[in-house]
């Protein structure tokens, strides 16, 4: 049972529910040593002076990503539309940035500042290529893992590539065979969600009662959705 987790009274099944694919994707990039391999969260973390770059922080993934981070002690900078910065700030993100425009890549760099990169996660549609860049320009380690899915990542690696930067690809699944699903589900979760270390992040929005709702919560959800998660009850 490597992917169970109980639900504290506190948290309704509806805000549960924004977190077991978010999660288990967030984590899988950070913390599996064939991604990111960094160290695993707690409910009292000591700071660390590195720094773990989120490119997509508004999304499920990445709002999972901000708070693993965090609860593994790491400084987190994270990019969004300026509309979503003081959410991400409220995750926990020591910087904010935005994703878009020529000098994009510049000014997440500086926010970074002399704080070597721990890693990088990147999500969503084009962010692999500045992610790269800007692991490739700063101090400490070139990892960086993508949440989308494997043959994406495959075929935007070589535009992506930059020398000594090491690109993997997250399967949001694979952490059930090894020591990242029980750390998580088993040794970290069930405390910090009782005790609210661990924060039930994006906020959930319920769009219908039903299977039959389940397509128009789709069209939804291709419309473009950040900082909340669409949630069909049954």
């Amino acid at each position: 049972m490597r992917h169970v987790s109980p639900i504290p009274d506190t948290l309704s099944f509806e805000q549960a529910a924004v977190l077991p694919l978010t999660l288990s994707t967030a984590a899988t990039g950070m913390f599996q040593q064939d991604h990111l391999g960094l160290a695993m969260p707690g409910a009292d973390p000591a700071d660390r002076p590195e720094t773990v770059l989120v490119w997509g922080g508004s999304t499920s993934v990445g709002s999972n990503a901000i708070r693993l981070a965090r609860n593994a002690g790491y400084r987190v900078v994270a990019t969004a539309s300026p509309h979503n910065f003081d959410y991400l700030r409220s995750l926990g993100a020591a910087e904010v940035a935005g994703r878009r425009g020529p000098a994009a890549v510049d000014e997440i760099v500086d926010r970074i500042g002399d704080s070597p990169l721990a890693g990088t996660l990147a999500i969503g549609n084009g962010s692999l290529v500045p992610a790269v860049k800007i692991a490739a320009r700063t101090a400490g380690s070139k990892r960086v893992t993508s949440a989308q899915p494997g043959w994406v990542t495959r075929l935007r690696s070589p535009r992506a590539r930059r020398p000594g930067v090491r690109v993997s690809g997250i399967w949001g699944g694979t952490l059930k065979d090894n020591e990242v699903g029980p750390a998580i589900y088993g040794d970290f979760l069930p405390a910090a969600l009782t005790s609210g270390a661990y924060r039930a992040a994006p906020d959930e929005t319920v769009v219908g009662v039903g299977l039959d709702r389940i397509p128009d919560a789709l069209r939804r959800l291709r419309g473009g959705v950040s900082a909340k998660k669409l949630v069909v009850t049954v």
